[in-house]
C-alpha cells in the first residue's frame, strides 16, 4: 500500500472512532492524539531525507495539535453546566409534583380558627402546667431542681365517621 492509501484508511478510521458517542473526554483526547501521531508519522515517511526524524517531529506536532483541537471542540465544561441545569430543573419539577398543595393553614395555637366543615374532624388538643418540687441527679456531681412541668397534647384528627368518596380513574 502506498502512503495515500494508508492516509485514506487512517482518515476513515478516525471518523469511525470519533463517531463513538460513549467515549469519555479523556478517551477522545487519547484517541485523537494517537491518530494525529499516526498522521504525522505518515507525513514524515513521505519526505525524501531524514524520514525518522521528521516522522517523530511531525507525530509530536500532530498529536499535540489534535489534543488542543479536541479540547476546544469538545469543551466538557459547557456539557457539565448544561447537565447541571437540566438536573436542577428536573429536581424542581419532581419536588413540585411530590409536594402537597396547601389548602388552608393556621397557627398551632388553641384559639386559631378552623374552617367549619373541618371542625368535626379535629380534636383540639390541650396543654397543662404542673407544679412540682423534684431534684434530678444528672451526674455524680450535678443535681438539677425541677419546679414546673408543661405537657402539650397536640391536636389530632378524628377517625372520619362519614362515608368516604373515592375517586376512581377509569
Amino acid at each position: 500500500m502506498n502512503v495515500k492509501t494508508k492516509f485514506v484508511l487512517l482518515i476513515l478510521s478516525t471518523f469511525s472512532l470519533n463517531g463513538c458517542a460513549n467515549m469519555s473526554f479523556k478517551q477522545k483526547i487519547a484517541t485523537n492524539m494517537a491518530i494525529g501521531a499516526a498522521v504525522g508519522i505518515l507525513a514524515g515517511i513521505g519526505e525524501k531525507e531524514h524520514k525518522k526524524e521528521l516522522s517523530l517531529m511531525y507525530a509530536g506536532l500532530a498529536a499535540s495539535g489534535a489534543a488542543l483541537a479536541t479540547i476546544y471542540v469538545t469543551d466538557p465544561s459547557s456539557d457539565a453546566e448544561r447537565l447541571r441545569g437540566e438536573m436542577a430543573k428536573m429536581q424542581a419539577d419532581f419536588d413540585a409534583a411530590m409536594k402537597p398543595q396547601v389548602e388552608a393553614a393556621s397557627s398551632g395555637l388553641m384559639n386559631s380558627k378552623v374552617p367549619e366543615k373541618y371542625k368535626a374532624m379535629i380534636n383540639p388538643g390541650e396543654w397543662v402546667i404542673y407544679s412540682m418540687d423534684q431534684w434530678v441527679e444528672e451526674s455524680e456531681n450535678k443535681l438539677i431542681h425541677q419546679d414546673k412541668m408543661m405537657e402539650l397534647i397536640p391536636p389530632s384528627l378524628k377517625a372520619q365517621t362519614l362515608p368516604m368518596k373515592i375517586k376512581r380513574n377509569n
